[in-house]
Formats: structure tokens, C-alpha cells, sequence
């Protein structure tokens, strides 16, 4: 399958990028390539390949625990601006 240089402004214009001249040769054999390797792909018979599913490998994440921290002096110690237990900032909409 061959792609032509308009559909490569074509997806560039989608993707918001300028393209110089080389960079459009470039690019359009890039993506004929990448459609010559896809085309390989889909040929390959995968009727007994093993399918991996995402579960199979998901992360373990461990349990949440609240955990009180009571030395907040030391934690508010560099703010600027404290007021009834909460650090005050500037005021940044009008």
C-alpha cells in the first residue's frame, strides 16, 4: 500500500505539525513502512498463540492505611501564612 505525500500533510495537518520538505520524504517513507510491517502482521496465523490478558500481570497495591501524623509544627514550619489551622495563599482570581 502506498501513501501518498497529501495524506502525510493530511495527518500532519491533523497532528498540528510543520513539515519541511525532507521531513515530508521522510515521514512518508516512515509511514509506508509502518504499513508494510502492520500488512506482515496481519498475515501471521495467531489461531494458537496464548493470549495475554492484562489481569494475569496487574499490579498488587497495598492496602491504605491512615496513618494520624501529629507533629503538624514541624510540617507547617516554612509557610508563610497560617490561619485557624490552614496555610493561607494570595488570592489568584479576581
Amino acid at each position: 500500500m502506498n501513501i501518498t505525500k497529501e495524506e502525510v500533510l493530511h495527518i500532519s495537518k491533523l497532528s498540528k505539525l510543520k513539515l519541511t520538505g525532507e521531513e515530508l520524504a521522510k515521514a512518508t517513507e516512515q509511514f509506508e513502512e509502518i504499513l508494510h510491517l502492520m500488512k506482515c502482521i496481519g498475515k501471521l496465523d495467531l489461531q494458537n498463540e496464548v493470549v495475554m490478558q492484562s489481569g494475569e500481570r496487574a499490579q498488587r497495591l497495598r492496602k491504605d492505611e491512615v496513618i494520624p501524623f501529629e507533629n503538624t509544627i514541624k510540617l507547617f514550619q516554612n509557610t508563610r501564612d497560617m490561619k485557624d489551622g490552614y496555610i493561607r495563599a494570595p488570592k489568584i482570581i479576581e
